[in-house]
């Protein structure tokens, strides 16, 4: 009896081998992980404006790690601006270390002529769409030099945002006009 509850234990722990070793998991397919960028967060406080115009309230306070830390609205007459503009804004923005001007003209009660904003962004390469939705708007240019600018029209407004090249890029991309 002894031999037989043995030779038992033997042959079930045989056959739990066999039925583990012949078991095999299928492949699991482990999915690539997701990287996330995290956008870096303002650390300077926002400029307030007084009494803005629908046009310059309408400039966002920040942009990525960048604040707005100056406002100005300057006399369309008086710029050197070739285009046609009802209102033209001289914004600064700031991380705390560095420094882009943006110049946004409002066109809000004529439409632009695309000939004056071929004269703004003349000299101008990489040419980029600006959409809005699956909607192409307008076109964005980089002008090389020091500074770097990058102009462009969305429909109803032209920018020019000047500043160090490498900055350009990720704060264009993340403004939302």
């Amino acid at each position: 009896m002894f031999l037989t509850i043995v030779g038992l234990l033997v042959l079930g722990g045989i056959a739990y081998g066999v039925v583990r070793a012949l078991d095999k998991p299928e492949n699991v397919a482990v999915a690539a992980p997701e990287v996330v960028e995290v956008q870096a967060e303002p650390t300077l406080e926002p400029v307030t404006l007084k009494d803005p115009s629908a046009f310059l309230a309408a400039m966002p306070p920040t942009v990525g790690p960048y604040s707005m830390t100056k406002a100005a609205t300057l006399d369309p007459e008086k710029t050197t601006l070739t285009t046609r503009a009802a209102e033209v804004d001289d914004l600064t923005y700031s991380d705390g270390t560095t420094t882009l001007a943006c110049v946004p003209s409002s066109t809000m009660t004529w439409p632009m002529p695309r000939l004056s904003t071929r004269r703004l962004a003349k000299d101008g390469t990489d040419p980029q769409p600006v959409t809005v939705g699956d909607k192409k708007v307008g076109q964005r240019v980089t002008i090389e030099g020091d500074p770097t600018k990058y102009v462009w029209r969305n429909g109803t407004a032209v920018f020019v945002l000047r500043g160090p090249a490498e900055a350009l890029e990720g704060f264009w991309i993340q403004f939302p006009l």
